[in-house]
């Protein structure tokens, strides 16, 4: 017991984490995140996919930037910059 609170904050010698872990150690806890966590197995399946997803969109934005740097491109960013004002 002497090396957490060693390792650990000094906030933790103050007792501060006496009623963490009771509160952890009460039996409604446990079921709660037992549900919860199976719950997330589902879904870092589908986050998976959406991650690659994610870089992806970036690269069609480096795209619009190079069709940007077309005349026509940076004509149409001059109407929008009108339109915002």
């Amino acid at each position: 017991l002497s090396l957490p609170p060693s390792t650990g904050f000094p906030l933790q010698a103050s007792g501060v984490p006496s009623p963490y872990l009771s509160s952890l150690a009460s039996p409604r806890y446990p079921p709660f995140p037992s549900d919860y966590l199976a719950l997330q197995l589902p879904e870092p399946s589908p986050l998976r996919p959406k991650r690659e997803k994610r870089p992806r969109l970036p690269r069609k934005l480096k795209m619009f930037s190079d069709a940007g740097s077309g005349d026509d491109a940076l004509d149409g960013d001059d109407d929008l910059v009108i339109d915002i004002p």
